[in-house]
């Protein structure tokens, strides 16, 4: 079976958008978190970046494309092969969170790597749900809305490719 796998960007391969937005119009670009970009491209290497997908919620359009723009400082789709279709980063302010279970749905992910737990809440139950260092007091809350669906939480990215035997 071929691995689709879907990636977060704030909170998930970097600091969120609210601890990077400045304020001012401008934001910060840090670096990803440790292994972040190592460990997706051994999943790239293993499942094709074609494979590879970025879903993420941003609000507004300053916001949207803080986050192409690191996603460029960082060469990212190069660097893993990922075809630029494969970035979806949607405007919070004009869509809910089930936008991101419909692309997941649309595109067939197999598995998705998120800090927020309630995105998992809405996933179609057959996907890899991977959550990437939660709250603890957001993964109490959300725990019993994912009763029956496959979901690990993890702490790092090296944690992440264990669990897909890489």
């Amino acid at each position: 079976m071929t691995r689709k796998i879907a990636i977060d960007i704030g909170g998930t391969m970097t600091l969120s958008l609210k601890e990077r937005d400045l304020g001012n119009g401008e934001f910060l670009y840090p670096l990803p978190f440790e292994g972040c970009l190592e460990v997706i491209g051994d999943l790239a290497a293993e499942y094709g970046g074609h494979n590879l997908y970025i879903i993420s919620k941003a609000t507004g359009a300053a916001r949207i494309a803080a986050n192409h723009e690191l996603l460029r400082r960082w060469n990212f789709l190069e660097r893993v092969g990922m075809p630029p279709e494969n970035v979806f980063i949607y405007d919070g302010k004009k869509f809910g969170r089930d936008e991101k279970a419909r692309y997941v749905a649309d595109n067939g992910i197999t598995d998705m790597i998120d800090d927020a737990p309630e995105v998992f809440a809405d996933l179609p139950p057959t996907v890899r749900c991977f959550i990437y260092d939660p709250d603890p007091a957001e993964l109490a809350e959300y725990a019993p809305k994912l009763t029956g669906r496959h979901f690990t939480v993890v702490h790092n990215w090296r944690e992440v490719l264990r669990h897909f035997n890489v």
